[in-house]
């Protein structure tokens, strides 16, 4: 057994209840996901990309949060998914609701 490694749960969500996980969008997505769980070695034990969310679990290590997981691979994600699909951005930015 190794002492201080976490398992938990991540869950993303782009724009609720919007399915825009969807085709060429999500693989992007799924290759950043790789990724940054490769730069930043956080285990990825599982992942499934939803059309509105995405489901991690995780194994991280002693010296990783969860906050830390998420602070590093979360941004990372949304710029190169963003620089792939620039309309991306301002669909779910700027009509957010307004």
């Amino acid at each position: 057994m190794i002492y201080g490694v976490s398992n938990l749960r991540i869950m993303f969500s782009p724009k609720y209840k919007h399915d825009i996980l969807t085709g060429r969008i999500a693989n992007v997505c799924d290759l950043a996901f790789e990724a940054a769980g490769k730069t930043w070695n956080i285990h990825i034990v599982t992942k499934r990309i939803n059309s509105d969310h995405v489901h991690q679990f995780v194994s991280l290590g002693p010296s990783q949060s969860p906050g830390w997981t998420v602070s590093r691979s979360f941004p990372e994600n949304v710029t190169k998914t963003w620089l792939v699909y620039t309309n991306l951005y301002w669909f779910l930015v700027a009509f957010s609701g307004l």
